[in-house]
């Protein structure tokens, strides 16, 4: 029978490893179409190897272990940043190391492999059908003040209070850019900024255009949120870069809208 054999285990755990990328990854919101065509490709390359061919494996085994690398990456950066348990994410981890350690028994011990076989598919089921069900935005929320500590460190607040300029910088944003998310911060609307900088308020909606896309927010107020308590620190940063437009008219207006 198919269950008896080990390439036929082999062959059956194929199927299960390629329903599951196509769950998980083709739904994947952050990462390119280039990557989730190359991880496709890669499974043809998978389902189509002899698994006695050794070279061909340690190939395949190298994609899974990137894969569950850059699962692990984004799991611990959502963690610290978002201080959420993505089940998407912790999913895909735990299933490419099944396969990894599956790839492991069958080469040391095949005997265990085979024993462990009605464990690991019942895992995969629950696995997937946890993929399939929860989705990728399905997160827990964790309340710890580890996350809270990890998450400042991270984005350098301790310690420089240009380390935001600098991630904007990295962003792409311009010194014009941070400028004008500086007012939409302050809560000013497109004509009142470009009264105060002397454009046009279509020179202003491109602007907030141009910023959205490089932020990936949609909203003004997702712009509001980023910004919030960090209106003093762009000020300062705006004050010592020559030409920009941080003075008094902005308060005058500021005060009108109160």
């Amino acid at each position: 029978m198919l269950f008896a054999t080990s390439t036929g285990i082999y062959y059956l755990h194929n199927y299960y490893y390629i329903g599951v990328l196509l769950f998980s990854i083709l739904a994947l919101p952050d990462i390119d179409t280039k990557y989730k065509a190359a991880i496709i490709f890669s499974t043809i390359f998978y389902l189509s190897i002899d698994p006695d061919s050794l070279d061909k494996v340690i190939a395949i085994i190298l994609l899974i272990l990137f894969l569950c690398f850059y699962f692990s990456s984004k799991f611990i950066t959502t963690l610290i940043t978002e201080k959420k348990v993505y089940l998407y994410l912790l999913a895909l981890i735990a299933i490419h190391f099944i396969i990894i350690t599956s790839k492991y028994l069958y080469y040391t011990d095949n005997n265990l492999l085979k024993e462990l076989y009605p464990l690991r598919l019942s895992a995969n089921i629950i696995l997937v059908l946890l993929i399939t069900l929860a989705g990728p935005n399905y997160s827990i929320p964790l309340n710890l003040k580890i996350f809270e500590k990890l998450a400042k460190k991270r984005l350098g607040n301790i310690e420089s209070p240009l380390t935001f300029i600098s991630e904007l910088k990295k962003l792409g944003l311009t010194n014009r850019e941070i400028e004008i998310l500086k007012y939409i911060g302050d809560g000013y609307t497109s004509k009142e900024i470009a009264q105060i900088l002397n454009l046009s308020k279509k020179t202003i909606d491109y602007y907030r255009s141009v910023i959205k896309e490089k932020l990936n927010v949609s909203t003004k107020s997702e712009l509001m949120q980023i910004v919030k308590d960090k209106n003093l620190e762009i000020e300062q940063y705006l004050k010592n870069n020559n030409g920009l437009h941080i003075d008094d008219s902005s308060s005058n207006l500021s005060t009108s809208n109160t």
